[in-house]
């Protein structure tokens, strides 16, 4: 995702959760293959937005790193969170993540891929940065055609 991009998620803030939200159903069944897939974590995020996947996770007890390019959207997500950042937020590029070979236990990725220009590098980054035998769990969030 470009600077492009995040502005306009930058001016969707006010209406994002209202119309991205996951039932309370969906996520009662999501949230639990979640947490056994990365358990205590520390998980990373990317396209962390305004945190619906995040925060539940974090309730659970998984450590979350968090990261966006939009401040608005992470600003949400700390208000959603009461106010207080709830685990580490990083305004960066998927593209370009800034962590070490082998960071994570875990890598979570929900309607992000399709706004990224180069989605290709930014899976490889992802999976960079997973350790082996860690859990990736990328949900496009639409049909798609072709590779």
């Amino acid at each position: 995702m470009n600077r492009t991009e995040s502005l306009r998620f930058d001016r969707a803030v006010d209406y994002y959760d209202r119309t991205r939200a996951l039932s309370r159903t969906s996520m009662a069944k999501i949230l639990p293959l979640l947490k056994d897939r990365f358990g205590e974590g520390p998980c990373l995020e990317i396209g962390v937005g305004t945190g619906r996947m995040a925060l539940p996770l974090w309730e659970e007890g998984t450590a979350i790193i968090g990261l966006d390019l939009s401040r608005p959207m992470m600003r949400r997500l700390i208000a959603n969170a009461g106010g207080r950042m709830p685990f580490p937020l990083l305004v960066g590029n998927a593209e370009a993540l800034p962590f070490e070979d082998d960071s994570f236990a875990g890598g979570l990725a929900v309607h992000v891929f399709h706004l990224i220009p180069e989605w290709r590098v930014a899976a490889r980054e992802l999976v960079r940065v997973v350790q082996p035998g860690g859990a990736l769990v990328i949900d496009i969030g639409r049909q798609t055609r072709g590779p």
